[in-house]
């Protein structure tokens, strides 16, 4: 099995694949798989790209994921034998909560984490959509990866970082 998210192994019908092994593109996937009762066969350092170098050339992938897969999955997987098992439906929001427009408001939000180039473009829109462009300049962006800095309209924010390497602790050790 290959999870290229942390949502794929809590999928039901998912659970019946608990007997082979996994490999996950990060630490979150891992954790996520593991909790599920899967068995960790490897983990990359974040994004699919990552995870290929430690895949064993000789076996069968069954790769469960989102319905619509990450543009950058299919080619980075070339040469090796995967089946994509649509799992679940990403959908995105469609408007900031009320708590959410209170807070950047209120200043209540120094930092906004990105896991995704497709999160910073909603984020930007739904803020733009609520009036709150302008709250943003006393914020920083925190970008999973240095590949998703590009995404990032640098003009609204008060900073703009990314992690060192894509994973959760990387991502922490930016606000410490």
């Amino acid at each position: 099995l290959i999870f290229t998210s942390r949502y794929a192994p809590g999928i039901d019908w998912v659970h019946n694949l608990r007997d082979l092994p996994c490999w996950c593109v990060g630490e979150t996937t891992a954790h996520a798989a593991d909790a599920a009762g899967f068995t960790i066969a490897g983990v990359g350092e974040g994004g699919v790209q990552n995870l290929v170098p430690i895949l064993p050339g000789d076996h069968r992938y069954l790769l469960p994921g989102a319905v619509k897969i990450h543009p950058a999955t299919k080619p980075a997987l070339i040469g090796h034998d995967v089946r994509f098992l649509p799992a679940y439906k990403a959908q995105a929001v469609t408007k900031l909560s009320d708590d959410v427009i209170t807070a950047l408001k209120n200043d209540a939000a120094s930092h906004v984490a990105f896991f995704s180039t497709r999160g910073v473009q909603i984020w930007h829109q739904l803020v733009e959509q609520a009036g709150l462009r302008r709250t943003l300049v006393r914020m920083t962006a925190l970008c999973l990866s240095t590949d998703m800095l590009s995404s990032v309209y640098k003009e609204y924010w008060q900073d703009v970082q990314a992690a060192e390497k894509p994973s959760m602790a990387s991502l922490s050790q930016i606000i410490k």
